[in-house]
């Protein structure tokens, strides 16, 4: 009888020996993972599609406002996506969908579309795009912030007329590259390429189908560089 007791209790003691190991290793395990609640390990299905929704309404009146004013839905686009995901990740993701946007458009106006007119500007924007590419990764977040604030600045400056720029139509190949690196990095390329256009002469749907030919470049090379 003694003995069976004395076995009885070595073997209590081993089981709670080996449950607390248990949950020391169950403890150390969880805690040292970089998440601590499993509902934020675990991507929940109704936020994703939630965030999922708001990137292609965020695509949509991009879309809209460059369809109907021939520029401006890409500063829209970047400065949206730049509060919910940061500077450098806004203006890779805008890349693609501004592209699409803008393929779009070149379809839609294709019997407007003037090559000769249209390729001093692309000339200019595909290396300052690419140059503004790099420069996107090479700079910090808060300088891609202050840049992406200051287009908008200008922006709304520009729209009460508190600005003015008045582009001479002999440079477009250097204001050219300027857009494509403020395109790169800011998203407020536009800001320049309209003027530009409008001193070259372009109107209508001309404008249109030119502004949408040098943004596909300056996208297509800005992807390139990211």
């Amino acid at each position: 009888m003694a003995r069976r007791l004395g076995e009885r209790a070595v073997l209590r003691d081993e089981e709670k020996v080996f449950e607390r190991g248990q949950r020391h290793s169950i403890r150390i395990t969880y805690g040292s993972h970089k998440y601590n609640r499993l509902d934020e390990y675990t991507p929940q299905p109704h936020a994703l599609d939630m965030e999922l929704l708001g990137y292609i309404a965020l695509g949509l009146i991009a879309g809209l406002l460059t369809t109907i004013a021939g520029l401006g839905g890409g500063l829209v686009l970047t400065l949206a996506l730049a509060v919910l995901v940061g500077p450098q990740a806004a203006l890779a993701l805008a890349a693609p969908a501004l592209l699409l946007g803008n393929l779009h458009r070149i379809t839609l106006f294709r019997s407007n579309l003037d090559l000769r007119f249209s390729m001093p500007f692309v000339v200019g924007a595909v290396p300052g795009a690419l140059l503004g590419g790099f420069l996107t990764l090479a700079l910090p977040e808060l300088v891609l912030h202050l840049l992406i604030v200051l287009a908008l600045g200008v922006a709304a400056a520009k729209e009460l007329k508190l600005i003015r720029f008045t582009p001479k139509a002999s440079a477009v190949v250097p204001i050219s590259f300027f857009v494509g690196v403020l395109t790169a990095t800011s998203g407020g390329g536009g800001l320049l390429l309209g003027p530009l256009l409008l001193a070259a002469g372009a109107r209508g749907s001309r404008f249109v189908a030119s502004a949408s030919l040098i943004a596909a470049s300056v996208h297509i090379s800005r992807l390139v560089a990211y």
